[in-house]
This record gives C-alpha cells, structure tokens and sequence, in this order.
C-alpha cells in the first residue's frame, strides 16, 4: 500500500527571533568555508546509515541523534532533545506541550543544556515513553556525557554552502539540511533522487546529510536521511539535487561530541 504523504511529519519552524546571533551569518565567517580541496568523486561519513523512523514532529532531534550517533558510533535518543526543545519554545509549563515541531534554536539549546540521551533510556519502547513526556531520569543522566559541537548557519548560503557540505561530509562530518517538502520532494521514488524545488509545498523538514556522489552531470547529489522509515525514497533516504542545498535556509555541521 502506498504511504500518505500526510504519514511523514515535518517538524522545523522558522526562529521567531530573527535578531538571533546566527540568523544572516555567512558560511565563510562561521568557520565552515573549509580551504579548497579536490574531493573525490563520493565521500561521506564512515559509519552505517542509522535512522529511526520519526514520531511527531520532532525531525529536528533525529538529526541531532543521528549526527551524534554519525560522529561516534553511539545511538542517541531524538526524543529526549525534541522534548526539551519544545519547552525552550513554549516554556517551562511542561503540561502546556503541544506536539508542533520546533525551532532550531530551542533544539540547539536544548543541546546545550541537556546533552544528548542514549538511545536505549529514551526511545519509542521505553516505559510511560512519550514525544511529550519528560525523559527519565536515567536518561537526562546519559545526556550529560555528550554534546554536540555544532556550527550553525541561519542564511541560505549558495554554492560555497554546496561545497562545504560535501566537504564537510568528506570529513566524516554529519549535517543538517532543512528543506521544504513540496510536490517534487514527497514524491520521490525508489532511486530516491530529489530535483530542484517544485510545486506546493506542505511543510519544512530537517534531515541528516550523510554522504555525497558525483553524478554522470557531474553535479554532487548529496544523500540525506529523512526519518520517515525505509519505504520512503531509496531505503529511507533521498539524493539531493545540489540547488536544494544552495537555498536551504538552515545548515547544521556537527563537529564532535564530548
């Protein structure tokens, strides 16, 4: 049976703030516009692909756990930074949560403050689990031996945004690409391929680029996961065509764990 389109949550909101430190910040002057190098041909990060499939709105935590998990090895829980992002977003009345999805910055800060959880003490087979629910205290406990070393960028950054991604993954570097869910992207096939932006578009969405090819156009397509289970796209992921990066509006490089 085929999937809904209206089955696959989105979950990325714009930052309300837009006087935001980061929010217009070039990728030159935050510290990713890496010296130029001739890339091969594919690169990406050395580690199998891991995406647990998304519950709620909450794509922003897959990615902060997939690129946790990316830089490390270690399984992370999503749910544990998507919870604490919503109450940076709606505020510390946790009974008040409403499942909405959340901005990049209350999901940064949420890094910040709380780390990232394990897996295995916060996930869709724990006890009382919830997208809404406080994390146990064992998992706020894990989380507070790993954070997230990110760089962050507020501004679609065009082509030198294009070539730092894929250099950036050529590092062993997960990243997050936000990008809008149109016609063309909620329709991709079994090769996965997704060209450049088209038709309505229902929502933003926040994936995880894990590694890049070069086509025979010889245009770098960068494949992302996309936390919407193995049946979407090709075994979950999609091939980005390379202006969907230039225009992405928020790019997310992840550089350590500590």
């Amino acid at each position: 049976m085929t999937e809904s389109a209206s089955t696959r949550p989105c979950g990325w909101l714009p930052d309300p703030d837009l006087t935001h430190g980061a929010i217009g910040q070039s990728v030159a002057a935050a510290g990713v516009d890496f010296d130029a190098i001739d890339l091969p041909d594919t690169g990406g990060v050395p580690r199998p692909e891991w995406d647990p499939r998304q519950i709620g709105q909450s794509c922003t935590g897959h990615t902060l756990a997939e690129q946790g998990y990316g830089l490390t090895g270690i399984k992370y829980s999503p749910y544990h930074s998507y919870h604490w992002g919503l109450v940076h977003d709606i505020g510390p009345n946790e009974s008040d949560l409403v499942d909405t999805g959340v901005s990049v910055s209350s999901v940064l800060a949420s890094g910040r403050e709380h780390g990232l959880a394990l897996w295995d003490k916060w996930n869709p087979a724990s006890p009382g689990f919830s997208v809404l629910n406080r994390p146990p205290a064992l998992a706020r406990i894990s989380a507070q031996r790993a954070n997230l070393d990110l760089v962050r960028i507020f501004a679609s950054g065009g082509e030198a945004a294009s070539e730092s991604v894929c250099t950036a993954l050529y590092r062993g570097w997960p990243v997050g690409v936000v990008v809008k869910v149109d016609e063309s992207f909620d329709a991709a096939g079994e090769d996965g391929v997704v060209g450049p932006e088209r038709g309505r578009v229902r929502g933003m969405h926040m994936i995880t680029a894990w590694s890049y090819t070069t086509t025979m156009d010889g245009y770098r397509s960068v494949r992302c996961l996309c936390h919407w289970g193995p049946g979407f796209g090709h075994r979950g992921g999609v091939y980005l065509h390379p202006s969907r990066i230039r225009s992405s509006p928020y790019l997310c490089y992840a550089r350590g764990v500590s």
